[in-house]
């Protein structure tokens, strides 16, 4: 119930799109199955898991901005 009212409150004032909701929703129903469910990550290892993600996430990003920048100077 507390999940719908932070989705839905998150939506109508605006902070967030439903998208970005939907991401966030299936982000933390995955962390709750695979502490508590699977019980295949601890605690101790959650912030070398983070760690790993944001890396991985930002190197992504960057390759999308050096894509973006060679489109632009193939227009230019």
């Amino acid at each position: 119930m507390v999940t719908i009212a932070i989705i839905l409150g998150g939506i109508l004032s605006g902070i967030f799109t439903p998208t970005e909701a939907g991401g966030g929703r299936v982000s933390s129903t995955r962390l709750f199955v695979t502490m508590f469910v699977y019980r295949d990550v601890k605690w101790s290892e959650l912030p070398k898991l983070i760690g790993r993600v944001v890396r991985t996430v930002g190197m992504v990003m960057i390759m999308i901005g050096f894509d973006r920048l060679g489109y632009m100077m193939a227009i230019a």
